[in-house]
């Protein structure tokens, strides 16, 4: 169906989420790709006396923002801008050696200079989602290149794990980001396993009995293969196709970590794990009614 006839807002949230979907690609092959070769403190490799592997405005950027929030990002990596990784990722030198090699179905190998191409792709990208961010609207011309370029370049980042045997055994609906009614963005960083992030310790996000807790849950827009149900445990929901929970707290979920379970599961007749796909675990403090 051509995008003129599709509603704005669902245009602004696929696009949004496929941005997402591409932002996260980009942090796993960074990450994976340098952490091989030059380990888990990449960032702050000296390739020489005096050089550094990433330069050092990104390098300061990356590692201030660590120490603030250390408790939040398990990575460095995690605390960089899109900007930054654009800079990493189209780093000629470092795109020639290790990055280059995704794109193998996207650009030809005679092709010189692909990555002056790919930045400027992956810069458009950047300010849409920056007006995205700024709940501005997006043009359909602007939604057709969101669309089709993070289309064409996840294909390509998935092509290369198949031919190097590093794809998924199982294909099945993964959850990308959980975003709370506390402002939380939960962006994920390991599909490998079911994640737990904790705000029990968080005074802001402390909840008592008659408190209502939001969640909205996304899954990577890449998994195209059934449709996919949601259920949030602890809640006392059954699966939906609702991606949101709105849930008012009672007396019988006073707990010092109150767990929340956000689980997928596709339509398909056989799941990953029991039965569902993929979950993430949400822990918060609910305190006592006042009396």
């Amino acid at each position: 169906m051509p995008l003129n006839y599709i509603e704005v807002s669902v245009i602004r949230e696929k696009c949004r989420s496929r941005i997402e979907m591409t932002e996260l690609w980009l942090r796993r092959i960074i990450s994976e790709e340098l952490t091989n070769n030059f380990g888990a403190n990449f960032m702050n490799h000296k390739t020489s006396t005096d050089n550094y592997l990433i330069k050092k405005d990104i390098r300061e950027n990356i590692n201030n923002r660590y120490k603030a929030s250390s408790e939040i990002f398990p990575r460095l990596i995690d605390t960089g801008y899109f900007e930054n990784l654009i800079d990493i990722f189209c780093n000629p030198n470092l795109y020639n050696e290790f990055f280059k090699k995704y794109l193998s179905t996207m650009f030809p190998p005679t092709m010189p200079n692909s990555y002056v191409y790919l930045k400027f792709c992956l810069d458009r990208l950047k300010g849409i989602r920056n007006n995205l961010s700024h709940a501005n609207s997006i043009g359909i011309k602007d939604a057709e290149f969101v669309l089709s370029f993070t289309t064409e370049l996840v294909e390509s980042f998935k092509k290369f794990y198949s031919i190097s045997g590093m794809q998924q055994e199982y294909i099945v609906p993964q959850i990308i980001t959980i975003t709370d009614s506390f402002g939380n963005v939960i962006n994920r960083k390991n599909f490998e396993i079911h994640e737990t992030h904790d705000f029990s310790k968080n005074q802001n996000c402390f909840l008592r009995p008659g408190d209502t807790l939001s969640l909205e849950v996304t899954v990577d827009p890449s998994y195209t293969d059934a449709k996919y149900q949601f259920r949030f445990g602890g809640a006392g929901q059954d699966f939906s196709y609702s991606n949101k929970l709105v849930y008012v707290m009672q007396n019988n979920d006073v707990d010092p970590r109150k767990v929340i379970h956000c689980q997928v599961k596709s339509d398909k007749t056989w799941h990953k794990q029991y039965q569902l796909d993929d979950q993430i675990h949400l822990y918060y403090k609910v305190l006592p009614p006042i009396e």
